[in-house]
């Protein structure tokens, strides 16, 4: 799957909250053990990044409640969820979860409705109920056009369909610049995830055996080198200038804010 040059705005799909350190490494963090907490925008990007491994529909309004009262999406008229990462995160995230419960639709479009006032955040629920119904449409075979909403959907069901998704423009590349924007970004993506997610290193592995000689590289160096080297092999793959640059603290020229912090990652 070749994912459209305009879903490479932004260089991962990591959480990146107010006041964050930053830095360039993941440090391996475990998913959270008991009782689940849903108060701040931290406790909301702790319970989607391991909601697939431990499912808890039942606090799904709560979500929905936190995300409209925090700041996890920058507010405002002017924010468009095509060109935020983490607003198609959610897009998935959510719409992998109604497609999962039709049977509680009916309570979450009333959620939205009476308690999200925001514009992005009421825009991204709103595709993520689309998304929801076109996946009873689609089964398995068509996949979202951006890979952060990809990801978001792996996020909610664990299914790894959505993870070799993520890799297939890795694995497919043939060091044409067609390819290499959408390999790029996906590569970082990934990069800064494995860490906390297993199933996508087991993803990765898997696809080597399929792979181009140039896909076989790149998974490799996904497996094998550390997050620094990963950002400079996909630093040199593009020269969107607009993906190099990246919105927000992202910054591909070498010049800016470091790299988000790892404990802010989906």
């Amino acid at each position: 799957m070749n994912f459209p040059k305009a879903s490479v705005v932004g260089i991962a799909a990591v959480l990146w909250l107010p006041g964050a350190t930053q830095g360039a490494a993941p440090a391996p963090v475990v998913a959270p053990a008991g009782e689940t907490r849903l108060e701040s925008a931290q406790d909301l990007a702790q319970f989607m990044t391991y909601y697939y491994r431990q499912p808890r529909p039942e606090l799904v309004t709560r979500a929905i409640e936190v995300l409209a009262g925090s700041e996890f999406l920058p507010s405002g008229e002017r924010h468009d969820p095509s060109y935020q990462p983490r607003a198609r995160i959610v897009v998935g995230f959510f719409g992998g979860i109604f497609a999962s419960h039709p049977e509680k639709l009916a309570e979450w479009r009333q959620v939205i409705e009476r308690r999200v006032d925001d514009s992005l955040t009421r825009k991204s629920l709103h595709e993520a109920l689309e998304l929801a119904s076109a996946g009873a449409q689609r089964g398995t075979q068509g996949m979202p056009a951006s890979p952060y909403t990809c990801w978001g959907e792996f996020l909610a069901t664990g299914d790894q369909a959505f993870l070799r998704a993520l890799v297939d423009p890795i694995q497919s590349n043939d060091g044409s610049r067609g390819r290499n924007g959408a390999a790029a970004a996906t590569m970082m993506l990934l990069a800064y995830n494995a860490p906390y997610h297993p199933l996508v290193g087991q993803v990765i592995e898997a696809a080597r055996a399929e792979a181009t000689a140039r896909g076989r590289e790149l998974l490799d160096d996904l497996l094998h080198k550390d997050l620094a080297a990963v950002g400079q092999e996909a630093r040199n793959m593009t020269s969107d200038a607009t993906f190099a640059a990246g919105p927000g603290p992202y910054d591909w020229t070498g010049q800016g804010t470091p790299l988000p912090d790892s404990h802010q990652h989906f």
